[in-house]
């Protein structure tokens, strides 16, 4: 977790062998109007800061700016506060007589709108599912 430069939030994601190497993060909502060359660019300087010179041997940067996808963003007037909603009531029940489980980080009433959540409303969805 980062409050300074672009990825707020990043995860490792290498293989259990250690022979495979990718880090995946969570870039501020802000830097969407940059250019990828842009975003790239800064995304770069602050893993030097963490892992020096050697990030300038990295294979590939690939991204999804969710506010471009389709099903990813609504506009909105307001400022949105992150995470107001997550782990609501709503989101704990079955729906349609039990075919509609509602999943996913945000509906974790366990750190909510973080990659543990997801983990917890796996788990909760799960035990929904056998019960």
């Amino acid at each position: 977790m980062s409050h300074v430069g672009p990825i707020q939030e990043m995860y490792d994601h290498s293989n259990y062998e250690n022979n495979f190497f990718v880090l995946m993060g969570f870039l501020n909502g802000t830097y969407y109007a940059l250019s990828k060359k842009e975003r790239r660019d800064l995304v770069l300087t602050q893993l030097k800061k963490y892992y020096g010179s050697i990030v300038d041997e990295y294979d590939g940067y690939f991204e999804v700016v969710w506010r471009n996808e389709p099903c990813t963003y609504q506009a909105y007037q307001k400022h949105i506060v992150p995470h107001q909603n997550n782990g609501h009531q709503l989101y704990q029940a079955a729906y349609m007589d039990g075919r509609l489980i509602i999943a996913g980080s945000e509906t974790s009433t366990q750190f909510p709108g973080y990659m543990e959540g997801a983990v917890s409303s796996a788990l909760s969805v799960t035990d929904l599912i056998i019960s």
